[in-house]
Formats: C-alpha cells, structure tokens, sequence
C-alpha cells in the first residue's frame, strides 16, 4: 500500500512538473511555501502539499492566506532552479590568511670540541595572500628572547642554562617570501617556499644583524575560516661566521582565512 502511494504521488508530481506549474500557498503567519498540491481533504479542512525536494507537507486550510498557481518558466528563466537536485555552492576560495603564533628561533654554532645551541622564544605575527590554488605571498614579523643555552661536547655530555643564568638579550626577525602549496581552500596542505630575511640580536651592550635567504617547509589543516599550520624556515646568510652550524624558526600559528 505504501508503494502504491508513493507511486501516485510521484505521478501527481511529474505531471505537474511537466505541465511547468506549481502551487504557491502564502500562509496566515507570512510564509511562503512553494510546490504542488497532491490532496484536498475538504472534511479534515487540510491540503496536502508535495514540495520540490520530495518532501510532503501537510497545511491545515485555515493556515492558508492566499493560493495561486505560477508558471515554472517564468518564475525561473534562466532554468537554474532544480526542483529535485538544487544547486550546491563550491567551496569559497580564500583570498589569504592572518597567522598569530609562536616563534622558536634556534642558532647552533660550535667552539673546538664544544657546540652551542641558543634558543630564543616568542611570538610571530604573519600574513598570507593567495596568487593562485597553490601559489602564495608570505611575509612576517618575530619578535623573541634568549631563553635556554646547551653546551655540549663530543662524549655527549651537555649543559643547560635558561632564566637568570643568561643575559637578557632580545631576537628579532622579518621574512619574505614565496611558497607553492597542494592545497590553498579548505582541507590538509603542504607546502613549500624559498624568501629572504633580515634579523637582529640585541643586548644592553652589543647588537649584530644578519640577512640572507630562507628556505621554508609546513603542514596545515584549513577549514572554511580558520587553520593550524607548522611551519620550518631554514636560514643561511653570509653574514655568519664559520662557526655558525645552522639557523632556524620554527612556527605553531593560527590562521585566519579571509
């Protein structure tokens, strides 16, 4: 019995459907509802309205302000309306993205038999704007501490100093870039770029400044407005002595998609 009436109901709505008609009901609390009536239930004083996406709906008659029927032709020109498979909306595009994150600035260098690793810690601040899918503009700002030193040696032993022990000396750094990336909307991204920086140490009596060429390397997870991302530049600059080993900046950011 149910077959039978799913049936009918479905014949009732391919004829009208051909027909290029259908039903608008205005009811009493201003809604407008848009489909085709299958029943009249002039005993129960209720319509039954089968509406565009399959759904049935019943009204009850004195719900009903107004009735009319309307050309499907003319209500929709363009035939852009879809009564059984509307149309979806694609993903948006972003146009770029606003980081907040950390910043994890490391300098090795070594000494005879010895190794030093200082760490600056802080905060970064970065933006993106998207060329392409994959291709992007990427520049931003750190601004950190000197927060730990490990002195090792070559029979593995090692010292570590941070807080009081180590002088206050403050980082800064700006960088600039290029990166191309799988994935620029929404979903997983890796990515890859090559810029250039400029970077200052600071203490109460000493400064040095470096700049040079970066190389960078991430991966991130994007939704429709926000996104993490990790992020790894590795620096080299002719303004290093020898015995400058490796620099790098690593990054945990938050992203804002605009």
């Amino acid at each position: 019995m149910g077959i039978v009436l799913f049936l009918l109901l479905s014949f009732i709505s391919f004829l009208s459907l051909a027909n290029n008609t259908y039903d608008v009901i205005h009811t009493t609390d201003g809604n407008v509802i848009r489909g085709n009536i299958i029943e009249r239930d002039f005993a129960a004083k209720m319509y039954t309205v089968q509406l565009f996406n399959g759904q049935i709906q019943s009204i009850p008659k004195d719900h009903i302000a107004s009735l009319e029927q309307t050309d499907l032709a003319q209500t929709y020109p363009s035939r852009e309306f879809s009564p059984v498979h509307p149309k979806l909306s694609a993903n948006k595009q972003h146009f770029g993205t606003l980081y907040v994150g950390t910043a994890i600035h490391t300098l090795s260098s070594h000494s005879g038999i010895y190794t030093k690793d200082a760490t600056y810690t802080g905060i970064n601040v970065s933006g993106q704007f998207n060329l392409s899918s994959h291709i992007a503009l990427y520049g931003g700002v750190s601004i950190a501490e000197f927060s730990q030193l490990t002195i090792s040696d070559g029979m593995g032993d090692s010292i570590k100093q941070s807080g009081s022990q180590l002088p206050d000396e403050s980082y800064s750094s700006k960088h600039l870039g290029l990166i191309v990336s799988s994935n620029l909307s929404t979903g997983w991204q890796l990515f890859t770029g090559v810029g250039g920086f400029v970077e200052h140490y600071s203490t109460y009596s000493a400064s040095f400044d470096a700049a040079g060429g970066d190389v960078q390397f991430g991966i991130g997870y994007s939704w429709q407005g926000l996104q993490i991302t990790g992020r790894l530049h590795v620096m080299l600059s002719p303004d290093y002595t020898v015995a400058v080993d490796r620099s790098t900046t690593g990054h945990l950011q938050m992203g804002f998609n605009f």
